[in-house]
């Protein structure tokens, strides 16, 4: 084995003493190697945090989303109603906790500047089925959820320290949402998120709700209201099959039950959804296409290499032939040329880590605002180790066909260096590399080119009306149908500010 290893690495020094003497050929190979394993690692680094990485809480693969469906009138994700939590909350025994979730845009005021934020009212189980923890004061439960007491929230991080500047001090402050005064009583970690679709931002505020108050009707009808999320947690021993099954074996009693509200034509039917599933769902295709496009980029990128391996191998033709000539083995110059490539691979795929990280940077400030876990994404050791593997693994695609043929070539017709039986067989080797190139650069083309005709079709869809000069403003109003929001809760008020203020615009 150390033998083996000092030859190795004697190959090595052996090889870079090579490239010194001609540090183009090593300028150019590293850099085309570098964009490819740079390009290929940051890509797979958004991979890994959006799709492949477990989500962040304990026993993740037990988290699941509950909805329902009509699958007659094809709405296939309607969500649950409030007494339908209560039900498998109380009736099924499927699930060791399961929390309700209603996000609402509320306005923030009497902190600094009055601000738009979202706020999720939750179920007092909420924290305990994704089993979180505070990073200070305490998280709400039931007892804060019983009429005629203190309203109480949980903030985020960031809302911790943009509105409170990191100071112990928010717990206990009060907050004005939408009119309504409420207490903090705890902050989330920074790395805290809500695990579903948000509306417009992350969440930043958490409110306990038992869903009859506002914006549900008092009592909520059952069938009436299917807009209410769910998370919950499988009971222990329970698979995701088994639950599924015996969610649709409950499911068919409550039409039974409540007729009225489920008439046999809706078709309704409850569901359940692994919740990293859910939340990553439709993305995830995408990024394994994007990865596909950046392989074939790789691929592109060793075949170039491998010409221009074969090219270098022309200049030392007679050099390889004399060690044949002294006594050198095929697989003693196949290993000396090996090295080559291996080292050529270390340096590709350090250049390539490095421009991966500047190029994760750039994704994750270019990537669209509703891709889930984009916050997670960066460089752990799972990337690094992709890296290295792909690193390690090019030598074999751009170097063993080179080094085979030149290890193979005639040491009597490589001693002429005008054999016409040498360079023929390079030339038809370097023909067959350009040709795989180039169908490799077509795939990448054609699938660019149908990207681009599908942009421009929507470009020309026509949207109704003459898109020139035509602005778009947001106005947030307080929630409406409550009556503590102001003079704006009720549907004529809220009309005629912004006829109002169309009229002003006007003038």
């Amino acid at each position: 084995m150390l033998r083996a290893l000092g030859i190795i690495w004697r190959d090595l020094r052996f090889a870079w003493r090579g490239f010194m003497r001609g540090p183009g050929f090593l300028a150019v190979a590293v850099v085309t190697l570098a964009l490819g394993i740079g390009a290929n690692s940051a890509i797979f680094t958004v991979l890994n945090a959006v799709v492949l990485r477990p989500l962040p809480y304990p026993q993740a693969d037990r988290l699941v989303r509950v909805t329902g469906a009509f699958t007659v009138l094809n709405l296939p994700d309607i969500g649950i109603s409030p007494p339908e939590l209560a039900d498998y909350r109380d009736r099924s025994q499927l699930f060791d906790g399961i929390a309700g979730v209603y996000p609402i845009n509320a306005n923030l005021t009497e902190v600094d500047e009055p601000e738009r934020v979202e706020v999720l009212l939750v179920s007092p189980s909420y924290f305990d089925v994704l089993g979180a923890s505070p990073e200070l004061g305490r998280l709400f439960g039931p007892e804060d959820n019983a009429p005629g007491i203190t309203e109480v929230v949980v903030i985020s991080d960031a809302l911790w320290r943009r509105r409170f500047g990191a100071s112990p001090t928010a717990i206990g402050r009060k907050l004005r949402i939408d009119n309504d005064w409420y207490t903090v009583v705890g902050v989330l970690p920074e790395s805290f998120r809500h695990p579903g679709r948000s509306l417009l931002t992350d969440v930043e505020v958490w409110a306990p709700a038992n869903f009859r108050a506002a914006p549900f009707p008092v009592p909520p009808t059952r069938g009436g209201y299917f807009m209410t999320g769910a998370i919950a947690r499988l009971a222990p021993g329970m698979s995701f099959d088994e639950a599924q099954q015996r969610l649709t074996a409950f499911g068919a009693r409550l039409p039974a039950e409540f007729p009225n509200d489920y008439p046999a034509r809706s078709g309704w039917a409850p569901s359940i959804v692994r919740l990293q599933d859910d939340l990553v769902g439709r993305v995830k295709r995408a990024l394994l296409i994007l990865c596909g496009a950046v392989g074939f980029v790789l691929l592109i990128a060793c075949a170039n290499i491998a010409n221009l391996l074969l090219a270098r191998a022309s200049g030392r033709q007679r050099e390889l032939a004399l060690r044949r000539a002294l006594g050198s083995s095929r697989l003693r110059v196949l290993s000396l040329l090996m090295a080559e490539s291996l080292l050529l691979a270390v340096l590709g795929g350090a250049a390539g880590m490095c421009l991966a990280v500047w190029l994760v940077d750039a994704l994750v400030a270019l990537v669209p605002a509703g891709l889930p876990r984009a916050h997670e994404i960066g460089v752990d050791t799972r990337v690094l180790l992709f890296t290295a593997l792909v690193a390690l693994a090019t030598p074999f695609v751009f170097g063993v066909l080179p080094a085979w043929h030149c290890s193979n070539a005639d040491v009597h017709d490589a001693l002429k260096e005008g054999s016409r039986g040498t360079a023929g067989a390079r030339r038809v080797l370097r023909s067959t590399l350009i040709v795989a190139e180039v169908a490799l650069a077509l795939v990448l083309l054609v699938g660019a080119g149908l990207l681009v005709r599908s942009f421009w079709r929507l470009q020309q869809v026509d949207i109704g009306f003459d898109p020139s000069h035509v602005l778009t403003a947001r106005l947030w109003l307080p929630q409406p149908n409550d009556p503590s929001t102001g003079p704006y809760f009720r549907h004529e008020p809220r009309v005629a500010l912004y006829e109002e203020i169309l009229r002003r615009a006007r003038a």
